[in-house]
């Protein structure tokens, strides 16, 4: 999840139990502007690798932890450099779950590729 283009947000389930959690920043909605937000946190970059069967444990890493300062501004770079670490499609950046319900599917993707479990 993208929010506001400040936060990446995810949950990453394997067989159905939930094996990781990352939040690129964890102050945004208590952070009262003394001190320094704290930087990203969770994030496991071994099994996200293993998960998608791909991708630099390092590289991997290194974006969940980059801070902002460090390079990203927006939270859909770091998003678009973890989707490409990983091996995903493009379209995984900045595509809505709700735009197939509309019928809407990303370029790229042939129809029937998707299946709706629920």
């Amino acid at each position: 999840m993208n929010h506001d283009d400040d936060i990446l947000w995810y949950q990453l389930y394997e067989s159905g139990t939930l094996s990781d959690t990352y939040d690129s920043c964890p102050d945004y909605f208590d952070f009262d502007g003394e001190g320094e937000p704290r930087g990203p946190t969770g994030g496991d970059a071994g099994k996200l690798c293993n998960a998608f069967a791909h991708g630099d444990r390092e590289q991997v890493e290194g974006i969940l932890r980059k801070s902002l300062e460090d390079g990203y501004v927006f939270a859909f770079q770091r998003h678009a450099d973890l989707v490409e670490a990983l091996g995903l499609p493009a379209f995984a950046v900045g595509f809505a779950y709700a735009s197939f319900g509309r019928g809407e599917p990303p370029d790229g993707l042939p129809p029937g590729e998707v299946v709706r479990t629920a």
